[in-house]
């Protein structure tokens, strides 16, 4: 079965109720999915904030639901990169995640740490990406060979 197959089938999945799990391989939305972790993804509704799973050639993105272009297409982004991808169709869409699975732990979507990231993706400094800034910083000083650590407690 080729990419396709795979890909229809996993739509009838969602479509039937099931949650698919999709294998995270990338760092374009840490801090909050990891390399290797599972995201269990189920279908709608899909508000902006929310995580979406959509096809695109040959491949399966996990990235935040930014903004509409238009009533049909979407605007996504990875939560540590600085540029939306390109628009892409509701037809693209395979479903939303609803939890992350790490280290034989389920972390849910909606969960505190969620929120918190949900709310920095919207938020811009100088016309970038909030989150995408500190995440580029944090490399740059792990590169660097600095790390920040807590003073001494007395």
């Amino acid at each position: 079965m080729g990419h396709q197959g795979v890909f229809e089938l996993q739509r009838q999945l969602l479509a039937d109720g099931s949650v698919v799990r999709l294998q995270v391989r990338g760092y374009s939305m840490l801090p909050l999915l990891r390399d290797g972790d599972i995201a269990v993804i189920e279908q709608g509704p899909y508000h902006p904030g929310d995580i979406l799973a959509y096809v695109t050639g040959q491949q399966i993105l996990i990235h935040r639901f930014v903004d509409r272009e238009s009533r049909h297409e979407y605007l996504l982004r990875g939560d540590a990169l600085r540029r939306n991808d390109l628009p892409i169709e509701e037809a693209q869409i395979l479903g939303r995640l609803v939890a992350i699975e790490r280290a034989g732990s389920s972390i849910p979507a909606d969960g505190p740490r969620a929120r918190i990231l949900r709310a920095l993706s919207s938020v811009r400094i100088f016309g970038e990406p909030a989150l995408a800034l500190a995440m580029g910083a944090t490399r740059r000083i792990q590169r660097a060979g600095l790390a920040f650590t807590a003073p001494a407690a007395r």
